[in-house]
């Protein structure tokens, strides 16, 4: 009987740790959350300790920068002081840094006058730089103007786009020119009438979205051209020369320095806060410079460059960021951002057609064979509810020339619904052109 019951207790006891054991949580894979000391000695037990220390800590692998840093905090949260400490450590390294400096506050801490560079328009420091020291072909001038001139919301890419246009044709056109200055782009592009800039622009694909034909077209495009690069104004005055006739600052380019595997400095983009939403298209313009000519060298795990952006939502959306930050790593460019909230991106750079799109497929009168489709999206309230009746015809007037990339048209989800939609015959104009529309049915995806 004592037998028994010593034998049943140890039973108990034996299922009791088996259960125990099986509820517990048992770490398989991922990512656990350790104490910074436990994470340092599990580094270094393993040999994969980086020597950047954060507060005496190595809790950083050999090798992290190449995989990009992110430091996510609310003011005060000290990502400022982070980066500082991260800047020391590149100094020491002596790797190459270009550096986003709202408030000038690295700058202040951080610059060697013997080897680092400051562009800003406003510091008596700052190199001479023109948009032609980083652009030789048309596809520079391409890059600088999708960072010069954003695109914002959902609203007509049209207005961007053909402004992005007139300026990609405008400088290329000055590049070969011998008294290209920046005062002579502006006053092309901004004051002069549209007759001279249509003679000066002859022959180019602007030629037409700056016609007197569709002069009030025209104006409404030189207007959002002149929102953002107005700010090249502040550049007036950087090629000053002394009496001798010799540049008082040197000439500089962001895509050699960044190329030229000897430079070990910093390079700083600053700007204070009085001055700082008159310099953010040209600043958000150098970082995409910067950028590019960073996946324009020979690959090399062995070079670091990097690219330090504190506030990175202060700057224009940067359209190639995405993109850049994923392929960097083989070309040596390492990247640290500091943001004070994150939210995922809500859409993609481009428009995929759905059932509320309309497709419109343009036939120019000078081809015979048929151009790509194009997909326009009309305006919002068209039709502002159920109740609307639908006309036998309607007619949308597009204020552009034939010849200009798509535009968006957008039929509200009640008009697709309708069995009238079948029914109606539609005709869209644009500067007298007619563009023959073909529709989904309403079930049609």
């Amino acid at each position: 009987m004592l037998a028994s019951l010593v034998l049943f207790g140890l039973a108990m006891r034996y299922f009791k740790k088996k259960g125990d054991e099986q509820t517990e949580d048992h770490f398989i894979r991922g990512v656990q959350i350790a104490e910074p000391r436990d994470l340092a000695r599990q580094l270094k037990k393993a040999k994969k300790q980086s020597s950047f220390a954060m507060d005496n800590l190595h809790v950083f692998k050999q090798n992290f920068e190449v995989q990009h840093i992110l430091l996510d905090g609310t003011t005060g949260a000290g990502k400022s002081v982070a980066l500082r400490k991260l800047l020391r450590w590149v100094r020491a390294r002596g790797d190459k840094a270009i550096i986003y400096d709202k408030g000038c506050t690295f700058v202040s801490k951080f610059y060697n006058p013997n080897t680092d560079v400051i562009l800003n328009a406003f510091d008596e420091r700052s190199a001479y730089w023109d948009i032609w020291c980083d652009a030789k072909e048309a596809s520079d001038f391409e890059n600088m103007a999708a960072a010069l001139i954003p695109m914002h919301g959902d609203g007509d890419p049209f207005w961007v786009q053909s402004a992005r246009t007139i300026f990609t044709s405008t400088g290329y056109r000055m590049v070969d020119e011998s008294n290209r200055t920046t005062e002579r782009l502006l006053e092309l592009m901004l004051t002069s009438e549209l007759e001279s800039l249509n003679e000066y622009l002859k022959g180019t694909e602007s030629a037409s979205l700056v016609s007197d034909k569709i002069q009030k077209t025209a104006i409404s495009i030189k207007s959002v051209l002149a929102a953002y690069i107005k700010s090249l104004r502040f550049l007036e005055g950087l090629d000053q020369k002394d009496d001798q006739g010799n540049l008082v600052r040197r000439r500089f380019s962001i895509r050699d320095w960044v190329k030229d595997d000897e430079q070990k400095g910093f390079l700083f983009l600053s700007s204070n806060a009085k001055q700082h939403a008159s310099q953010r298209p040209l600043i958000s313009m150098w970082l995409s410079i910067a950028s590019t000519a960073i996946l324009e060298q020979q690959e090399n795990p062995d070079r670091r460059i990097w690219v330090i952006m504190d506030e990175a939502p202060s700057l224009h959306k940067l359209p190639e960021l995405g993109e850049t930050i994923s392929e960097v790593r083989k070309f040596g460019g390492c990247y640290a951002i500091g943001i004070q909230s994150y939210a995922p991106a809500q859409e993609g750079l481009r428009h995929q057609p759905g059932p509320g799109d309309v497709r419109l497929a343009q036939h120019p009168a000078s081809s015979s064979a048929p151009p790509p489709t194009r997909w326009l999206r009309f305006p919002p309230r068209t039709w502002a509810s159920r109740k609307s009746t639908f006309p036998r015809k309607i007619t949308v007037t597009v204020p552009m020339p034939c010849v200009t990339g798509s535009r968006w048209v957008t039929i509200p989800k009640p008009a697709l619904r309708s069995r009238r939609l079948k029914s109606c015959s539609w005709t869209i104009s644009s500067a007298g052109c007619g563009y023959p529309a073909s529709f989904p049915s309403p079930n049609s995806t």
